[in-house]
């Protein structure tokens, strides 16, 4: 409970952001609530997950999202948020950033039910529904509790050329700076107008737009 994760996780099977198992054992339930991942993670042919590896045998996760980067170098089960999800589980009310994890699915294998993904493989920003004031907002990820969650204000940088877009952390464990990346501002022409501007040998050129790479 009100567990975060940073750092990148490698291994040959069961990796995961956060934990590379979730379930009950030994009387004890496995639970994940009010937790997240931001850290990349990296399988060998394995089940791998942004925040769980496998969710089996009673695992329970709510309110949690994952954001990392989910790869392997071989033929991994691969999921935003859950490499393997079993089928006596419990998922609820959870988030996966589709762009930053590059991952379309939630999970790699097992149900989705529960599991919300924003943004677009392949987008090098993170998604706009998870970050920033109004993260929390509805549309957004509103099925976090906001008395357990606190949102942070993006940040225009380098002249306002591109925006850090902060994702939400915890506020019995917060996380200083938050887990961000980095959106592209698309540039307006020096005479102000958004359409071709006039270059020095009389001919024009087009707005251009800077693409950054997201980083955790």
């Amino acid at each position: 409970t009100a567990s975060s994760a940073t750092g990148t996780v490698s291994g040959s099977d069961l990796v995961g952001g956060l934990i590379g198992q979730n379930r009950e054992r030994n009387l004890n339930a496995g639970i994940v609530t009010a937790s997240y991942a931001a850290g990349n993670v990296t399988g060998e042919n394995a089940r791998a997950g942004g925040l769980v590896g496998e969710n089996f045998k009673g695992g329970t996760i709510t309110e949690s999202y994952a954001i990392g980067t989910v790869s392997d170098s071989g033929d991994g089960t691969l999921g935003g948020l859950i490499g393997r999800n079993g089928d006596d589980v419990t998922v609820s009310d959870s988030y996966w950033d589709k762009g930053t994890t590059n991952q379309s699915a939630a999970t790699g294998t097992g149900s989705d039910t529960g599991i919300t993904g924003f943004g677009t493989v392949g987008a090098d920003e993170p998604a706009a529904n998870m970050t920033g004031s109004d993260a929390l907002a509805d549309g957004n990820m509103d099925a976090l509790n906001k008395s357990v969650w606190q949102t942070h204000t993006d940040t225009d940088m380098n002249n306002e050329t591109r925006t850090e877009r902060f994702y939400p952390t915890l506020v019995a464990n917060p996380q200083t700076p938050p887990p961000s990346g980095l959106k592209a501002k698309a540039q307006t022409p020096p005479n102000g107008s958004q359409g071709d501007s006039p270059t020095d040998d009389g001919t024009t050129e087009s707005p251009t737009t800077v693409n950054e790479t997201y980083t955790v």
